[in-house]
C-alpha cells in the first residue's frame, strides 16, 4: 500500500481560537485529537502537510504581545515545537484558497474547519477526501 499525503488546516482544526472581548482573538486550546492524528499518519510513514490561509510573510515576523501575555498568537512554528508534532512542511496559500495547493501536492485526505474552504475542494478537487473538524472549543 502507497503513502498517502495528509494535509491539515491548522486555524480551528489542529488549534482553536477564541474572542476575547478586549483582545480580539487569540490562541486557545490545542485539539489534542488533531495532533494525535497528525503523529500517528507521520509514524505510519505518510506525508502530512499543514495548509494554512495565513500569510507566509508573516511566518516569521515578531509577535506584537510577547509570549505568556494574553493576546500573544503562536506562530504555527511555535505550535509545532511546544506540542512536538512533525509535519513535512507548512504552506501558506496567503490568503488564496486552499484546492489548488492541495492538488499540487496531490493531498489524499484534508482535515478543515471551515465550510467555504469544503466548498472550493469539493468543487475543484473532488478527489481529495475532506475530514470536517467542527470547532467545539470555539468561544465566541
Amino acid at each position: 500500500m502507497s503513502n498517502k499525503v495528509i494535509t491539515f488546516d491548522f486555524d480551528d482544526t489542529i488549534i482553536h481560537s477564541q474572542y476575547d472581548n478586549y483582545w480580539g482573538f487569540v490562541d486557545g486550546k490545542p485539539n489534542y485529537e488533531i495532533i494525535k492524528l497528525i503523529k500517528n499518519y507521520k509514524k505510519s510513514g505518510n506525508k502530512v502537510y499543514i495548509v494554512t490561509s495565513r500569510n507566509k510573510s508573516e511566518k516569521d515576523l515578531e509577535q506584537e504581545f510577547p509570549v505568556g501575555h494574553p493576546a500573544h498568537l503562536m506562530t504555527i512554528q511555535e505550535f509545532l515545537n511546544n506540542f512536538n508534532v512533525k509535519v513535512d512542511d507548512v504552506l501558506y496559500t496567503n490568503g488564496d484558497f486552499k484546492w489548488e495547493t492541495l492538488l499540487e501536492i496531490g493531498s489524499n485526505i484534508h482535515y478543515e474547519n471551515d465550510d467555504e474552504e469544503i466548498s472550493y475542494i469539493m468543487e475543484y478537487a473532488p478527489n481529495i477526501k475532506i475530514i470536517k473538524v467542527s470547532d467545539s472549543e470555539k468561544q465566541n
